[in-house]
């Protein structure tokens, strides 16, 4: 029955309109890819332009062992720590560089400037909301490779797996760790 189901339109380019059946819950709406037009968003937010054909709204989930895996395999992506301020502590998955999610968006370009690369956030823990608002904002401001490891630096140490450290001297001036071992 057509009420049991909503139908999406996503503009894809002016004039044509491809129409797609899917499920959603009431006011799911966000931005068309122009953001000319509210349409209905599959994914359930309101973020402009989250619902373009190339990009979702929300950032994949990756576990730790897959995570490991694809450290360990050279799998080329950027591993970016979102704590910032009390929250950072030093410690890093290896290969991470920080950057909060209330970041500059010409800090974001410069420390970020391929939108196609793959890219990995984490931030504290489970609990932490720090690596979802950076993701959601990368993919946001155009990102289209962006995962997400919500286990963090405690799931990260928890399962084994070697952290390293930077000094507060190098937290402040924004230095990439690049070492990376791994169980």
């Amino acid at each position: 029955m057509i009420s049991a189901r909503r139908i999406y339109a996503v503009v894809v380019s002016v004039g044509v309109v491809l129409l797609i059946a899917g499920q959603a819950t009431a006011g799911d709406m966000c931005a068309s890819s122009d953001s000319t037009a509210v349409v209905p968003c599959p994914h359930g937010t309101n973020t402009p332009g989250c619902c373009k054909a190339k990009a979702a709204c929300h950032p994949t989930t990756v576990n730790t062992q897959a995570f490991a895996q694809m450290i360990a395999s050279n799998t080329p992506m950027t591993i970016v720590d979102a704590r910032s301020g009390k929250y950072d502590d030093g410690r890093r998955i290896p290969g991470a560089q920080q950057l909060a999610p209330d970041a500059k968006e010409e800090d974001i370009a410069k420390a970020l400037p391929d939108k196609n690369a793959m890219i990995v956030v984490y931030c504290a823990s489970i609990k932490c909301p720090a690596s979802a608002e950076l993701a959601k904002r990368l993919i946001a401001l155009g990102y289209t490779k962006v995962h997400r490891y919500p286990s963090g630096i405690e799931g990260w140490i928890t399962a084994g797996y070697t952290v390293t450290n930077v000094t507060a001297q190098q937290i402040a001036a924004g230095k990439t760790v690049t070492s990376c071992n791994v169980k």
